[in-house]
């Protein structure tokens, strides 16, 4: 149970948020053996959750400028005041998971090894709530029930009723012999509540084989010298419906406070949305290959995995003429491959007291649009972004950059924006690419610019000990990444609420001294030079390389000999210093390179662009103790 207060009307006058939450949860397991190597096993959990959130705000009164003194409040203007509704909240979630398994595995003649699954499953969550507001001006004194509200102001409430199952059969039969051959099927059939019944289920099956090379006869000498040698490969089948709607299949309808005007007065409205009876789940197909090495009898270790994924029926908006009146939900008509390859080497030295442990890890991973239909265009203050077939998901998208004019020549005969006056444009502006040859810049003439994604990522670590010492640095980075930057972070003196300022990042700019700068010549705030320099969506100019090299740890330590510990009555006792994030090495050194413009999904946040929070450096140090 939680109870909290954390703006109290003692503590703050401008208003409170008051929580009453409940949480109770609960894992039940149950499992038999009916014969030697045969399983059954039952599990249940529960959850339920119980919140009460009231909060109240005092009402305030808004100002305007108006030329006011600030020093004297007696010359503001007042231009209004606000109603702040006080809000009571009540919901209830439940989640119940339920399973049963038939566990089987045995070995038959001392090499034939069987194993068997077969399960089912069951997962349902319900959620309810209702939500009050009133508008009214109060005093914020704690509410208690029956307290009697003012008649003025809107009052609203609303209901929120929803529930989803996912409900499961799944099995999965493996064999091995004499640890040499190995394979292994799996499959499952989901059924969904966010489906229409008759096409809920989805069948998802899997193979994956292994060759354990170094386990055939003629690998005696290799197995016995050197190491091991296996070779490995899988393919399936995976299902997704985490970004279908509870109720997508169905059309639903909402109202609409304020749908129209009738008779000097406005009218509610019914609006609805289009559901798509022929939703289904989203595929992946994927396939991988691997291989796994040893060395110098095990001290070298070398593991390669290659794989290539080709997801189908993405969900993606629905094609519908402008003038359909209403909203519709998603279809299945997207694809998209990935593909991409992981190499991760350990190697282990030990000479005497010294012992070494080196690990290194290389990757790279990439994703092409098969199929979308009409290229998704989309821009946010300076950065455009395209979703087109043949290119990855969310590449960056604008007009290249061919440097700065170098004089007036070049700018009379250089294609410029067609919303440029020519004679306005100076020696140090941006001049840009005619991709089309047309003589003018324009929407035509943009083409992709970069991938916003992480390309051969690395990763490297190295541990070392002596006796009590022991030290350890680890390092991660990447190779090749294009991210873009906008508003501030470009433009000198950008008014976006940043205060107008120009970072030292920007004193690189164009001058006939400095012909080779990073930036354009700087202009004044609404001329035809600074609307052709920063008012290109998109533009290369945005651009910046994010490929970095990162200490991310240093650790040193010192453990006592146990000899000295046993005194203090301890097991044993460790000193260490530590560094996080202590240095960093890349092109640019105004923003923190592991930042992104996207989120995990690969979606365009529209948000940070390298603004986000840089990563902390930290030093400390601590003991360990075990008693």
């Amino acid at each position: 149970m939680e109870v909290a207060e954390p703006n109290s009307p003692d503590s703050s006058g401008g208003g409170y948020n008051k929580y009453d939450n409940d949480y109770l949860s609960g894992v039940f397991n149950a499992e038999f053996e009916i014969i030697k190597g045969l399983k059954i096993r039952g599990v249940l959990s529960a959850e339920t959750r119980t919140e009460h959130r009231f909060s109240d705000h005092m009402s305030y009164y808004v100002v305007t400028d108006n030329g006011a003194n600030w020093s004297d409040p007696s010359t503001a203007v007042l231009s209004g005041s606000t109603t702040e509704p006080a809000d009571d909240w009540v919901g209830r979630d439940t989640y119940l998971n339920g399973q049963v398994l038939l566990d089987f595995n045995r070995t038959f003649a001392e090499k034939h090894n069987v194993t068997a699954l077969v399960g089912w499953s069951q997962e349902s969550n319900k959620h309810y709530s209702i939500n009050a507001s009133k508008d009214y001006l109060n005093d914020l004194n704690q509410p208690s029930d029956g307290t009697i509200t003012s008649d003025s102001g809107t009052s609203l409430s609303s209901q929120d009723n929803t529930r989803s199952a996912l409900q499961s059969y799944f099995g999965r039969v493996g064999y091995s012999y004499d640890d040499k051959y190995y394979i292994e099927f799996t499959a499952r059939y989901d059924m969904s509540s966010k489906f229409l019944k008759v096409r809920n289920g989805g069948f998802f099956p899997a193979v994956s084989a292994g060759w354990r090379i170094s386990e055939e006869n003629f690998m005696g000498d290799y197995r016995n010298k050197v190491g091991d040698l296996k070779l490995r490969a899988s393919y399936g089948i995976n299902g997704n419906q985490q970004d279908v709607g509870l109720y997508d299949f169905m059309t639903t309808y909402g109202i609409w406070t304020d749908a129209y005007g009738f008779n000097g007065s406005s009218v509610p409205g019914l609006m609805f949305t289009m559901g798509n009876e022929a939703l289904t789940w989203e595929r992946s197909k994927t396939f991988n290959i691997g291989l796994d090495a040893s060395f110098f009898r095990n001290s070298l270790n070398i593991n390669f995995d290659y794989f290539y994924k080709r997801t189908s029926d993405i969900l993606l908006p629905a094609i519908v003429p402008g003038v359909f009146g209403a909203s519709i939900a998603k279809e299945n008509r997207g694809v998209m491959d990935n593909q991409g390859w992981e190499l991760t080497i350990n190697y282990d030295l030990s000479h005497g007291d010294w012992k070494h442990r080196f690990s290194l890890n290389l990757a790279d991973s990439k994703n092409e649009v098969v199929t979308y239909g009409t290229p998704n265009i989309s821009s946010v203050d300076g950065v455009t972004a395209i979703i087109q077939e043949g290119l990855p998901l969310n590449s960056y998208y604008g007009y290249q950059v061919a440097g700065f004019f170098s004089d007036y020549n070049e700018i009379q005969t250089a294609a410029i924006p067609s919303t440029i006056d020519r004679s306005q444009l100076r020696p140090g502006d941006v001049r840009y690419v005619d991709i089309n040859n047309d003589g003018v810049i324009d929407t035509n003439d943009r083409t992709y610019l970069g991938y916003g994604f992480p390309r051969y990522t690395y990763g490297f670590s190295y541990n070392v000990s002596w006796k009590g010492l022991d030290l350890g640095i680890m390092l991660q980075g990447v190779l090749k990444r294009t991210a873009a930057i906008r508003g501030e972070l470009v433009e000198p003196f950008h008014s976006n609420g940043y205060g107008m300022t120009m970072y030292e990042h920007q004193l690189d700019y164009w001058t006939p001294e400095n012909t080779d700068a990073r930036w354009p010549r700087l202009g004044v705030s609404g001329t035809a030079s600074t609307t052709n320099n920063w008012g290109q969506p998109g533009s290369e100019l945005n651009m910046v390389s994010t490929a970095y090299l990162r200490v991310k740890n240093i650790q040193i330590g010192y453990t006592l000999p146990e000899k000295w510990t046993q005194k203090f009555g301890c097991k044993s006792l460790r000193i260490y210093l530590d560094a996080q994030n202590p240095l960093t090495f890349s092109k640019y050194g105004f923003f923190d390179p592991e930042s992104s413009e996207f989120g995990s999904n690969m979606g365009k946040s529209g948000a940070n662009s390298l603004r986000n929070y840089p990563t902390l450096r930290y030093w400390g140090g601590g003991i360990n103790l075990t008693f």
